[in-house]
């Protein structure tokens, strides 16, 4: 079986933050204009004095011919909407003289940050059409992503992707060492991952890491046995994405089983579709677990060249796309060699955002946020419809949210625990454990596989041995992995000991054989309570009650006499209870007066 790369036509650019605009408020009495920054003309942000009430507000509204659109309470602010096309300027400088006003400032536009310098970015259409710009200020694409293109050899040094790589592999040599330069697969580099430094263009998805794997040999074609070694090379070295802009029309039970290989260890597949503008199926585009792009031109008509079908997953630009080419260049070119790495690129992004979502989790996020073109649904032109990189970002959910321990302070009494829930969306194995203050992990409360179900654990201060911990201080954590990417988060906790609160119903205690002193203490579960008197010199003078473990209160009485049932001297006692589980124990003394009649 003989695979071919796709032929194509070329343009593009990127960016750096700047500020777009700036602002003063104007203070009661000031007469400073107006900044020349861009402004809602019907609408003013006014901030008021600490002591203005709804009713005053509305005064000033009425007054002014205004509305209040919202009311923001923290400091007191207030969205207003403006009537009769009064001036921004002129009614500012009315409210500023109001005594119940303290800011007033235009409701100031603000625009996107993120703008291309790349000389070449004019030449790059998709960009636009891909909402990139927008997704940008959401995510650039994390170097902790692999995609993997399965391609002719690329230019590694191309000026737009020099330091852009990483386990670069020629199928056809065993090597690591790359052979020359290839067109295609430098320019399907550029369309994935061009750096966006300024020098020239910009790709999908500008932060990533690319892994070359050149299969292909000097007459342009390669086999069924070579890609699927790439697929399974790709796989093995830590891909999170492989892009194919080859195919045939062959079905290969080799290069299938490569490719569940592939999906089995979550790496998400793409293909081209094929340029004969056919409805027969393509290899390796129409193997299940593979993601299958069809291209469109600039207006999101689909291109005269592409082929399409049932199996084909999402459309993307594939029509005069500007990129690198061989030999520090740059060209266009035509062909759903060009679409595929477009979605490559988009599903890179996905994962940058949320880097243990599995291929079925990235493939719902590309169609919810894809553009339906053609037919309603689902159909045969353009698949799920054309993708958009920044829906797909913005509709991707975070891997962890809503990680919480309900109290930064223990007490290890038995009857207290710190709750801990955190929600996943992804596929990762989470543990939550417990570290002290040297990092040592002294108990692991949860382990186990989870990807969108709301975990819970709780922690009741014991350690893995059964014992409580010492007091002091502990941390919380939660670790997810998927093999590739590790997440933690931490949250502190104070361990504290158990006081048995003792309480005493007087300070003094008048011994004559009718009076006694209400002595109340907390018992603990497992914990056994001991109450004692002690004298001055700390000599046990009677022993009141030793009480075993249970939870709950516990109360004796104390008459004034010693153990041999004598009252004891007048003077000043202790009353002491201790109480233990035979490995720690918790104490409190309480001092107690005690008088002759």
């Amino acid at each position: 079986m003989k695979l071919t790369k796709y032929m194509m036509a070329l343009t593009v650019s990127a960016g750096l933050l700047i500020p777009s605009f700036h602002t003063t408020a104007l203070a009661a009495g000031d007469t400073q204009t107006v900044q020349q920054g861009e402004y809602k003309k019907d609408e003013l942000v006014v901030q008021w004095k600490a002591y203005v009430s709804p009713a005053q507000r509305a005064a000033v509204f009425q007054k002014w011919n205004m509305q209040e659109a919202y009311y923001i309470s923290k400091n007191n602010y207030s969205v207003i909407k403006i009537k009769g096309g009064q001036s921004v300027p002129a009614l500012i400088a009315r409210l500023v003289q109001q005594e119940q006003v303290l800011k007033v400032e235009p409701n100031y536009k603000l625009k996107q940050m993120y703008v291309f310098t790349d000389p070449y970015a004019a030449k790059q259409w998709h960009l636009a059409k891909l909402n990139l710009p927008k997704a940008w200020d959401v995510t650039k694409g994390s170097s902790e992503i692999k995609v993997a293109l399965i391609d002719g050899a690329v230019q590694t040094n191309h000026p737009d992707l020099a330091g852009r790589f990483t386990g670069a592999y020629d199928v056809v040599s065993k090597s690591a060492v790359l052979p020359a330069a290839d067109d295609h697969g430098t320019h399907v580099a550029g369309i994935v991952g061009a750096a966006g430094d300024g020098k020239g263009i910009v790709g999908i998805a500008p932060g990533v890491k690319l892994m070359p794997i050149n299969v292909f040999y000097e007459d342009g074609y390669t086999s069924a046995a070579e890609v699927a070694s790439a697929i399974m090379y790709a796989a093995d070295h830590g891909a999170n994405v492989i892009n194919m802009s080859l195919g045939g029309y062959e079905y290969s039970s080799l290069m299938n089983s490569a490719v569940q290989y592939a999906a089995s260890k979550g790496v998400v597949v793409v293909a081209a579709a094929g340029n004969e503008e056919t409805s027969q199926p393509m290899y390796p585009a129409a193997l299940s677990n593979v993601i299958s792009v069809s291209a469109v031109t600039s207006s999101d008509r689909l291109a005269y060249f592409s082929n399409y079908g049932s199996t084909i997953d999402f459309a993307a630009p594939g029509d005069g796309i500007f990129s690198t080419i061989a030999g520090g260049a740059y060209a266009s070119m035509s062909g759903t060699s060009m679409a595929a790495p477009m979605v490559s690129g988009t599903a890179a992004l996905v994962l940058s955002r949320n880097p243990f979502l599995t291929p079925s989790q990235v493939y719902s996020r590309l169609k919810a946020s894809a553009l339906d073109l053609g037919a309603a649904g689902r159909d045969i032109y353009y698949g799920e419809g054309r993708i958009d990189a920044y829906k797909a970002v913005s509709l991707t959910p975070a891997p962890l949210t809503g990680f919480t321990v309900s109290t930064s302070r223990l007490v290890t009494d038995g009857r207290s625990s710190a709750s801990i829930t955190f929600q996943p969306y992804g596929s990762m194995d989470a543990a939550i454990y417990v570290t002290d203050a040297a990092g040592k992990t002294v108990r692991t409360l949860f382990s186990k596989h989870v990807t969108t179900e709301k975990i819970a654990a709780s922690w009741d201060g014991k350690l893995t041995d059964g014992t409580y911990a010492k007091p002091g201080e502990y941390k919380v954590n939660l670790k997810v992995t998927n093999g590739k990417q590790t997440l933690t988060k931490s949250s502190a906790l104070t361990v504290a000991a158990p006081a048995p609160s003792l309480k005493l119903s007087a300070s003094q205690l008048l011994m004559n054989g009718v009076n006694k002193v209400k002595i109340s203490f907390q018992k603990y579960s497992t914990m056994t309570a001991s109450i004692l008197v002690k004298d001055s010199s700390g000599s046990t003078v009677r022993t009141l009650a030793v009480q075993p473990g249970g939870t709950g209160s516990g109360t004796v009485y104390w008459e004034g006499k010693n153990s041999s049932q004598r009252f004891v001297k007048p003077g000043t006692y202790r009353v002491y209870v201790k109480i233990t589980d035979g490995k720690r124990s918790f104490t409190q003394e309480v001092p107690l007066k005690a008088v002759s009649k």
